[in-house]
């Protein structure tokens, strides 16, 4: 093909979209193949019991988080092979949520540099405990989802891509609609896709209004999938959930304790961000360059801001001790500005340069896995998850390893039961009464270091 064919950009955008698909598979199996599976608890491990045993269409006794991925794994019926099944989608779902966010904020040639830069970043500077806690939530999964439907979109009025489209957003919000604050927002604040040179002038508008209809059409599909989404969390067989909002005297202090948390989980890079992104706004009259960084930064620091706001008047969240686990998809954008940041400055309108920086950011990812996983090996993941971290149990109960890694599968599946669950698990309980722990509200819990087991963990009373 030659270099000025009209189709040039688009076989080069499917090239790169190849390779990211590629360099994320091989990410997230390598990754599953590491001790990374050494911090199981319940949240990761109940979605094993729930493909192998009774699936339900939400985690087990809640009327929250899809059950997709364990759908997708039932036809593995080994329960170590249907684990590393699952966190291996979880983990792809992380890798590709990284990249996808770029290539909606970043609409550029070398959008996968800025992904592979902040997923480096990333990897490198948490360890394996926070890897496994992030790939056992919901909101990953989700915000791949939605932004694999918005790309599927694009600015096409195909009826094929809209379905595909419609059907993308539609799961992600079955498996979290709480990422409705963040995704509205980014959404809104997207730079334009087309170079700065080429921008469009601002006069005279099409006739009709088509165009400005058509450019809606995002924002109607999300709505559309959240409502239904809020119909099926309504009618769901269990309604575990408060949705309401909490006192209004609460909110600021809400608010404050949110941001000090995801202040602290990102650290420096957050304050260089928001230093650079002031002075692109200062420098935007005078630097087209410096008025599209600024544009960039906006639109990954705002959606952070509405996450925050939204959900610190949530009352589940005040529930839930206001962890920040909820700003998920915040700390995602967040954490992604500063290096968007500097590859616009860097890179914009320079191709050459664009094309090297994809190439050495992919191979700086090699490293950065390497030291914080080791090499890939099925030994390492089966002996780390055989392994419990915690050196007793009650009387007659399983191991983590004979629930999922071993070969002895006990019956659990959701029942209704008002007994107490941490004496039954003190007594040993009944595979049945073991069953009703196992699907207990511990993702409203918080996070657990070590290992848990699926059939004996007692959780709390549910809120």
């Amino acid at each position: 093909m030659i270099p000025n064919s009209p189709f040039a950009p688009a076989v080069a955008e499917r090239r790169r979209l190849v390779a990211v698909g590629v360099v994320a598979l091989l990410i997230a199996l390598w990754m599953d193949l590491s001790p990374l599976h050494r911090f199981h608890d319940s949240d990761s491990l109940v979605p094993v019991l729930m493909s192998l045993q009774r699936w339900t269409p939400f985690y087990w006794e809640q009327n929250r988080f899809g059950s997709l991925l364990p759908l997708l794994a039932m036809p593995v019926r080994g329960p170590f092979h249907n684990l590393l099944t699952q966190v291996g989608l979880r983990l792809l779902a992380v890798v590709l949520s990284f990249f996808l966010l770029a290539r909606t904020v970043v609409p550029r040639s070398y959008w996968p540099a800025v992904g592979a830069t902040t997923l480096a970043l990333y990897i490198a500077g948490k360890g394996l405990f926070a890897h496994c806690f992030l790939q056992m939530q919901p909101y990953p999964q989700a915000v791949a989802l939605a932004l694999g439907g918005v790309a599927v979109l694009g600015d096409s009025r195909k009826i094929w891509r809209i379905v595909g489209a419609a059907l993308l957003l539609g799961l992600a919000f079955w498996v979290s609609p709480s990422i409705i604050f963040w995704l509205l927002s980014l959404l809104a604040l997207r730079p334009h896709p087309r170079p700065l040179s080429r921008l469009p002038p601002p006069f005279p508008r099409e006739r009709g209004g088509g165009e400005g209809l058509h450019r809606l059409l995002p924002f109607a599909l999300i709505l559309g999938a959240f409502a239904i989404s809020l119909v099926a969390t309504k009618y769901a067989d269990w309604a575990a959930t408060d949705l309401g909002a909490a006192k209004v005297s609460t909110w600021p202090h809400a608010w404050a304790a949110l941001a000090v948390g995801a202040a602290k989980f990102l650290g420096v890079p957050l304050a260089l961000a928001a230093a650079v992104l002031a002075g692109c706004v200062v420098a935007a009259r005078r630097s087209a360059r410096a008025r599209f960084a600024a544009v960039v930064g906006l639109c990954l620091l705002a959606p952070a801001g509405a996450e925050l706001l939204a959900l610190g008047t949530s009352s589940w969240v005040h529930l839930n001790d206001l962890t920040i686990r909820f700003l998920c998809c915040g700390l995602l954008s967040a954490g992604m500005a500063l290096p968007a940041l500097a590859a616009v400055l860097l890179l914009e309108g320079r191709p050459r340069w664009q094309r090297i920086a994809n190439v050495m950011t992919f191979a700086a990812l090699v490293p950065a896995v390497f030291l914080r996983f080791g090499p890939p090996s099925p030994a390492a993941a089966t002996a780390t998850s055989a392994r419990p971290r915690r050196p007793s149990w009650p009387p007659g109960a399983p191991t983590s390893s004979a629930a999922i890694g071993g070969s002895g599968r006990r019956r659990c599946a959701p029942t209704r039961s008002s007994g107490n669950g941490a004496a039954e698990a003190r007594s040993g309980g009944s595979p049945r009464a073991a069953g009703r722990r196992a699907t207990s509200g511990s993702r409203g819990a918080g996070p657990r270091r070590g290992w848990a087991s699926s059939a004996t963990m007692a959780s709390p009373p549910r809120r």
